[in-house]
């Protein structure tokens, strides 16, 4: 986990602050709890993931997807063309 942070702060992308505070505050431990927990854990992880390959991405601070990447469909077709 430590080195997922490390690389976010490395990369720092908007929204990192308000994620590093939730993730931070957690302390529930019952069922919904720890949904909301590996909830964030794995966006946390999916977001070192994407800023470790170089991809631009951001948290995001309202109600709706939680990742937002512009550089998404443009990476998809890459992968897609080098694999066909």
């Amino acid at each position: 986990m430590q080195q997922t942070l490390t690389i976010l702060e490395t990369a720092a992308p908007v929204g990192l602050d308000g994620k590093r505070r939730d993730f931070h505050a957690f302390t529930d431990m019952s069922g919904a709890g720890m949904q909301f927990f590996r909830t964030h854990l794995a966006e946390l992880t999916v977001g070192s993931h994407l800023a470790q390959a170089g991809v631009p991405f951001r948290f995001n601070t309202a109600d709706a997807p939680d990742l937002h990447t512009s550089a998404c469909s443009a990476h998809l077709a890459r992968c897609r063309a080098r694999s066909s």
